[in-house]
């Protein structure tokens, strides 16, 4: 069944003019070639229900390399039996802030949002596959704003971000979120709607920080990667590889300008 809030069904989705892919280089002192990807965001929780189809469609999305998929899961879930260990309000937030750009009446889960732009079911293959199609599409036509990242200091501890100096005024204003995820995760489910349940999960957003904001002009910076409190009873029992992502995103209509993801490698 489908979490929600006010209604039970959606309005249409507010069209956006935006029309930009996203640039990642994944470390620039490999001499690794810039891809060009597309981010899509699952909003789940481990105590619906309807989420495992949509969990198992972001586990295969996972796997495409001109893709950035990601695992947020929402808080809301947490009162009816099981206590998401995953879950966290700053997801609920980022999903509420869609929630107001996009002008629907409700959140729910799943929901998946793609290049920040268009949103639909998680488990509909065919609707968010269209979506992909579309982003890849017009990231040929629009360049993306190109993000590189490294690693600062000789250790995996500060990360480097640099924004082309090229790149023209941005339309609205906009931020820069740093996310750090881990890229599989196993559970078993022992309360709740997925009671019995032992369910996969594939990069899992575990932190979701505001770095700073973005004016068009070059930039460069360096932060801190934060250091995650694993407090999660893995079935695998495995410490969880991790990666860092950066995304650029417009501040009014959520739109990502541009992203970029570096591996973190086993936790530390």
């Amino acid at each position: 069944m489908m979490a929600k809030t006010l209604s039970f069904r959606a309005l249409p989705v507010l069209s956006l003019v935006l029309s930009l892919g996203v640039f990642v280089w994944v470390s620039p002192s490999a001499g690794a070639e810039p891809q060009t990807l597309t981010v899509v965001e699952l909003f789940t929780s481990e105590g619906c229900s309807s989420c495992p189809p949509a969990d198992e469609y972001l586990s295969d999305l996972a796997d495409e390399k001109d893709l950035l998929a990601l695992s947020l899961h929402v808080d809301y879930w947490d009162y009816i039996g099981w206590k998401d260990p995953f879950a966290s309000p700053t997801m609920t937030a980022r999903q509420r802030a869609y929630m107001r750009a996009m002008r629907l009446r409700y959140v729910y889960t799943p929901q998946m949002v793609v290049q920040g732009r268009w949103e639909g079911t998680g488990s509909n293959r065919w609707k968010i596959g269209r979506f992909i199609r579309t982003a890849k599409q017009e990231a040929k036509t629009k360049p993306p704003v190109p993000v590189a990242l490294s690693f600062a200091g000789g250790g995996t501890s500060r990360l480097r971000i640099t924004i082309d100096a090229s790149q023209g005024q941005p339309e609205n204003p906009t931020s820069l979120h740093l996310v750090v995820f881990e890229r599989e995760r196993v559970v078993k489910v022992k309360r709740g709607e997925n009671r019995g349940r032992t369910l996969g999960h594939r990069n899992v957003v575990r932190s979701f920080t505001p770095i700073g904001t973005w004016k068009g002009a070059g930039y460069t910076n360096t932060v801190s990667i934060p250091v995650l409190v694993d407090h999660v009873q893995d079935e695998r029992g495995t410490a969880p590889a991790k990666s860092a992502a950066v995304l650029i995103q417009d501040d009014k209509t959520m739109a990502i300008l541009g992203a970029a993801v570096l591996p973190l490698g086993p936790a530390r």
